[in-house]
């Protein structure tokens, strides 16, 4: 159904093997070939359904990362194809760096919440994620706070930048202190 002439059909065939418990592992490699599917709504469907598949679903990060970076000019995978990377954990966080490193900001901004959905897993994206904390778009940013806050004591590391942005920037400070707390730092002064 996945290859069926309808793209209703593709999609909802999609939709449903991401549905399936246990996750239909034999249809990882389909789902990545439907990953460059001509109708948006399917790539979408299919990017979703290796989300759900989580860690079964391992095989298609790089293609998941691939996807999510051209989409974001059609405005329309991208977030899914994020999310599956996200939902898929720790093997998703050498994509997604690469993904905070493109030159769209959607790309960038993605990437961060779905190093955020990983968690503490996503330990080795700090560096990363310390680099998009001066990003000139505040939604990779607030994602990229956000993130460092999600992977808790592991982003130790992002103290310092973190405490350097509450100081340049307002806006960001319930954030940035939620994100410090999270990581164990001490409490910034009021």
């Amino acid at each position: 159904m996945l290859r069926d002439g309808d793209a209703m059909v593709r999609a909802d065939a999609a939709h449903a093997l991401g549905q399936l418990r246990p996750p239909a592992t034999a249809a990882v490699r389909p789902l990545i070939a439907t990953l460059e599917d001509g109708a948006a709504f399917t790539r979408v469907r299919a990017a979703e359904a290796l989300g759900a598949m989580g860690p079964a679903a391992r095989a298609a990060v790089g293609p998941a990362a691939s996807a999510a970076a051209p989409a974001l000019a059609r405005k329309v995978a991208s977030p899914a194809a994020g999310g599956a990377l996200g939902r898929m954990g720790r093997g998703a966080v050498p994509a997604l760096i690469a993904l905070l490193r493109e030159p769209d900001y959607g790309a960038r901004h993605v990437a961060a919440k779905a190093l955020g959905q990983i968690g503490p897993d996503a330990r080795d994206a700090v560096p990363a994620l310390v680099a998009v904390l001066t990003d000139r778009e505040y939604a990779v940013r607030f994602a990229a706070i956000d993130a460092l806050g999600a992977i808790g004591p592991g982003a130790s590391g992002a103290v310092g930048s973190l405490e350097s942005l509450r100081q340049r920037d307002p806006m960001t400070r319930p954030s940035v202190d939620r994100a410090l707390q999270a990581i164990g730092a001490p409490a910034p002064p009021r």
